[in-house]
């Protein structure tokens, strides 16, 4: 009896010390940093709820995460800032300083992103993001922050942007 509980307890610690290396191995996973720097072009945008007519946006370029682009006829700048969880941060680079935080906050949006080579999509909503990117939120194992659990669907938001990379093709084309 004493052999079978020492052997069962060496197995437990070495598949609890397995378990402990398997989760380091995921959280040491790093991942590639997806180029976006080029022309892009829009293939849906939407604001407020409403479709956008894409002829009145146009000329979308991304360098060293700066976004340039016509909107009806006006060039606008955002910075971009790329967080965890493909988190973003994005503010308008043409609103002067000596404008009131009420009124540069309103040309900031805060949202998620999804990138790959040739495309890249924005879900954004108006203002500044208030959570901390940087704090881990205590939770319990298996757990996601946020997750309220069922009857919840998707959320829409105040700005919505589909990109694909100029010149690449459509997929199935």
């Amino acid at each position: 009896m004493r052999k079978l509980l020492v052997i069962c307890s060496a197995f437990a610690v070495v598949t609890l010390a397995s378990i402990h290396a398997g989760e380091q191995k995921i959280k040491e996973k790093k991942t590639d940093i997806v180029n976006i720097n080029g022309d892009w072009t829009a293939v849906y945008v939407e604001m407020d709820g409403k479709a956008v007519d894409l002829k009145k946006f146009t000329n979308v370029k991304i360098k060293d995460n700066v976004v340039t682009c016509q909107h009806e006829g006006n060039l606008h700048t955002y910075h971009m800032e790329f967080g965890p969880n493909h988190a973003i941060r994005c503010t308008e680079g043409n609103v002067p300083i000596t404008q009131s935080i009420e009124k540069r906050t309103a040309h900031a949006h805060h949202g998620v992103y999804i990138a790959s080579h040739n495309y890249l999509c924005l879900n954004l909503n108006k203002g500044m993001d208030k959570r901390s990117t940087t704090a881990a939120e205590p939770r319990a194992p298996g757990k996601a922050p946020g997750f309220k659990g069922k009857g919840l669907g998707p959320v829409g938001a105040d700005l919505v942007i589909v990109l694909r990379r100029t010149g690449a093709a459509i997929a199935g084309n």
